[in-house]
């Protein structure tokens, strides 16, 4: 299958002499229809898969992913960005961290997969949800991928809201995997 790209996303990566692939070049194309406000870099050796820098409406991958890996990347964020600002949003994020059991199963499971020091079986439902999103928030704060005015303006709610946003696209999009990867976690 031939991949089509448009002439700007062409002119401007022989403009600015980078050397994209045909993936790459795609996804640019492909951002640039969906939302021309934001930007992607292809970045060498980022810490995680992609990172989205809220103060430059920009998407950072990570350069050496699978063609796969770099499109969920792109797409679990502008889904999740554009549902971000519909009323259900609110609904299905208070769900999450209120009553969902397969919400709580899945932070269980990241805490155990990240090796975070915390008693994870025996926990409370809030203890694990407040431990998990303090991991999270410190590791956005932490990182040197994201520049330092981000790391200052970053939340505990943006913590949750990348949190929600990483169950959806697990649960969404890995079915199966997804399942299992709990289950293996939690035995």
């Amino acid at each position: 299958d031939s991949i089509e790209l448009s002439d700007e996303v062409e002119f401007l990566s022989g403009l600015n002499d980078v050397k994209l692939n045909k993936v790459q070049k795609h996804i640019l194309d492909i951002c640039k229809q969906l939302d021309s406000g934001i930007t992607v870099e292809f970045v060498d050796g980022l810490e995680t898969n992609g990172k989205f820098v809220r103060s430059q409406n920009k998407i950072v991958i990570r350069s050496d992913l699978s063609a796969v890996q770099m499109y969920v990347e792109v797409f679990k964020h502008e889904f999740m960005h554009r549902l971000e600002t519909k009323q259900l949003y609110g609904k299905f994020f208070d769900y999450c961290f209120e009553k969902s059991t397969a919400f709580e199963q899945y932070v269980r499971a990241e805490l155990k997969s990240a090796g975070v020091d915390y008693n994870v079986d025996t926990a409370t439902r809030d203890g694990v949800l407040q431990v998990y999103t303090n991991y999270r928030y410190d590791q956005y704060k932490n990182s040197k991928d994201i520049p330092k005015a981000d790391r200052g303006a970053f939340t505990m709610e943006m913590a949750q809201e990348e949190i929600v946003a990483d169950f959806f696209f697990f649960f969404l999009f890995q079915g199966e995997k997804y399942r299992t990867r709990i289950i293996e976690a939690l035995e």
